[in-house]
């Protein structure tokens, strides 16, 4: 184990991030995955990433890190044709948007109101799966589900991607400041949760993988890889979302021009942190199954 985070931590230090800082929770999540990977599972998603760029020269660190936000990436081109979502219509960039998040109506997750049209995480999820694992899927295909996976898993792990349909999972909550930061258009509660606190605890991708790869212990890795079902990943991010991320206190909700304080701060870091460190084991679980076969 040791030479294993060892080799790890040498090809983080050749792995430089070239995205916004919105992606570091999906670079982090890739990052830990990577870590987890069995030989066989690295060797045939490299052999993916190669079918798509024979000539290209990164290292794997980077080519995980580059896929994890691909999924968003491609949304400023929305005419980028799509082929793994055609069962369910979604034929560009353009129409990937829903399966971004679960926004749930009730207090739990129910299909028929929360994945409409199957148009959702869980689905594509699902999805990705099944042709990431079939080998008789061609090659391309395969790295679009890779992908897909790769940024998915780590959506459905941040708590507002399955928060309230009634306010869009916190982006129609408006934040004026968020610890010092206070702009003069603001910024929403998604936003909070999406890139802001863990773009407060640490702006290095690779240095904060580490960190959280040294906290994660043998026990962590054998219960978080045995829940590999989505749905219970999903509840388990829309119960966060409706216990920590909706309140500024035990009993106060986070309402409309709300501040986020160091003390909001200091209760939600915690809650990132594991849910980063469960996304990645679990997606680390989900790649090692299907490249396994």
């Amino acid at each position: 184990m040791k030479s294993r985070a060892i080799a790890l931590l040498l090809l983080l230090a050749t792995a430089k991030s070239a995205f916004s800082w919105g992606s570091e929770g999906h670079e982090i999540v890739a990052l830990i995955a990577l870590h987890d990977l069995k030989p066989v599972a690295k060797a045939k998603i490299l052999q993916l990433f190669r079918f798509e760029d024979p000539s290209s020269a990164a290292t794997l660190p980077e080519l995980m890190m580059k896929a994890s936000i691909w999924p968003d990436t491609i949304k400023q081109a929305p005419t980028t044709p799509l082929h793994i979502f055609k069962d369910i219509n979604v034929l560009d960039a353009a129409q990937s948007h829903p399966l971004h998040f679960v926004d749930i109506e009730g207090t739990h997750y129910n299909p028929e109101t929360d994945c409409p049209k199957s148009k959702c995480a869980i689905t594509a999820i699902e999805t990705c799966r099944e042709v990431l694992g079939d080998p008789h899927q061609p090659s391309l295909a395969r790295l679009e589900a890779l992908k897909f996976l790769v940024h998915f898993v780590g959506d459905v792990h941040q708590p507002l991607h399955a928060g309230r349909r009634s306010d869009k999972g916190g982006n129609d909550i408006t934040i004026s400041t968020f610890l010092t930061r206070h702009p003069p258009s603001g910024f929403n509660l998604h936003e909070v949760w999406d890139k802001l606190i863990v773009e407060e605890a640490d702006r290095d991708a690779n240095r904060y993988a580490l960190k959280l790869l040294g906290r994660i212990t043998s026990s962590n890795r054998s219960t978080w890889a045995a829940n590999l079902d989505p749905v219970a990943w999903v509840e388990e991010s829309h119960k966060l979302a409706m216990t920590v991320a909706y309140r500024s206190g035990k009993s106060t909700p986070v309402t409309n021009g709300a501040a986020i304080d160091a003390k909001y701060y200091k209760r939600a870091l915690p809650v990132v942190e594991l849910q980063l460190e469960k996304a990645g084991v679990r997606l680390a679980a989900v790649i090692n199954l299907a490249m396994g076969r």
